[in-house]
């Protein structure tokens, strides 16, 4: 599941905008809009926006394969 509050904030501290990340893994704009939102997202749409956010493997760790137990 992912982390949705840490993929904001990786995305604000980005400094990067939707257009860019839509360009840099080749999907609509809406899609982006979307994934930052809460989708469901493949293993390739992971490792795209982990590239256009400049993600480090633990952020990757953290935001993609975080678990919360409620």
């Amino acid at each position: 599941m992912t982390d949705i509050e840490e993929l904001r904030k990786a995305y604000h501290s980005s400094g990067v905008d939707i257009d860019y990340i839509s360009n840099y893994m080749n999907r609509s704009r809406n899609r982006v809009i979307l994934i930052l939102s809460g989708a469901d997202l493949t293993v390739s749409e992971m490792i795209l926006l982990s590239g256009a956010l400049s993600l480090t493997k633990e952020q990757m760790d953290k935001i993609f394969l975080s678990y919360k137990v409620n």
